[in-house]
């Protein structure tokens, strides 16, 4: 089956769990990938996967599933970046509740059942999460805990700027959780070559609390790729100059954006895009400095030494004149 035109408006079916799994050359380990979400405790659930241009034995795999009346397939008739794939997943999903899936991750059995219900206990939760381990090598001979992944994205409870304070620099393993669909369908997305899931989760944080659950497992595959690795990967080029500030300014501006749609006022816009972009970029000297031309950069360093005689810079030598 081929792209079809997006559906981001499509009817929700209520209890139904839709899960989005785009792979690219995934053929290794998408089988083990889609048995952890086949065989869920919670049966409600439509697989939506889709192979983009892959190259390897993918479409067998995938072929092989299609038999479960729960799965749809999709095939790209030209390649996607990362992020046009997640968002394509997305708009084929029919379900109140959804939950993008990569193929080399595994999930408990239980997964789905414990973030339902902790999603339907907390109606203003926008986001549930399990207990995550992280795992170098692709294979599930493993006993927990293997190298624990730091994730306390908790946030309940907590005030709009707390919950951004809290989350400011956390990683993006929760992008994989269970999220309320009606949350996801205005986003702009965002679309940095560094951590591309970055601007959106800020999106879900700014739209209600994430909440965390131990009953259930999360097991994180990580490959260890660099990060001009991925950007290649799912950009098709590499990292520019001012990477990882246009990442934080799309966090900034995903989260003002969605102030402002929920309370439609200027200044909680404003301050939490100033405050996050500041939360983001550790500190207001790493927030501008990267965006100065050269020339404001030389005049910065100049002032800064001339504070301090005898302090060298950053090759060694003294500062002229000291």
């Amino acid at each position: 089956m081929t792209t079809s035109a997006p559906r981001p408006n499509a009817p929700s079916f209520p209890g139904l769990v839709s899960v989005g799994m785009p792979v690219r050359n995934g053929g290794a380990t998408l089988a083990r990938a889609l048995e952890s979400i086949l065989t869920q405790t919670h049966t409600d659930i439509e697989v939506v996967v889709s192979d983009n241009c892959s190259t390897d034995d993918t479409a067998d795999v995938i072929s092989a599933f299609a038999h479960d009346p729960r799965v749809r397939t999709f095939r790209q008739e030209r390649t996607l970046t990362g992020v046009q794939h997640f968002r394509f997943v997305l708009e084929q999903a029919r379900g109140e509740f959804f939950m993008w899936a990569a193929h080399d991750d595994w999930r408990s059995p239980n997964f789905i059942e414990v973030l339902l219900a902790a999603l339907q206990r907390h109606p203003e939760a926008v986001l549930a999460f399990s207990e995550a381990r992280s795992c170098p090598m692709a294979n599930l001979e493993f006993a927990f805990p293997v190298e624990p992944f730091l994730c306390d994205v908790d946030t309940s409870g907590l005030s709009l700027l707390a919950r951004l304070r809290k989350l400011a620099q956390r990683g993006c393993t929760h992008i994989y959780g269970l999220i309320r669909r009606d949350s996801l369908l205005r986003y702009p997305w965002y679309s940095p070559r560094l951590s591309p899931d970055r601007p959106l989760l800020n999106w879900l944080a700014a739209q209600g609390p994430f909440i965390t659950e131990g009953a259930a497992r999360f097991l994180y595959f990580n490959p260890g790729k660099s990060a001009e690795q991925s950007a290649v990967e799912n950009f098709g080029e590499g990292l520019g100059r001012l990477a990882r500030e246009e990442c934080v300014w799309r966090s900034a501006c995903a989260v003002s954006r969605a102030t402002w749609a929920r309370r439609r006022t200027w200044v909680p816009a404003l301050l939490v895009f100033v405050l996050l972009y500041v939360w983001e970029a550790r500190g207001l000297r790493n927030a501008i400095y990267p965006w100065m031309p050269n020339w404001a950069r030389r005049l910065w360093r100049a002032l800064k030494y001339s504070r301090y005689p005898g302090r060298t810079n950053r090759g060694g030598a003294r500062t002229p004149g000291r």
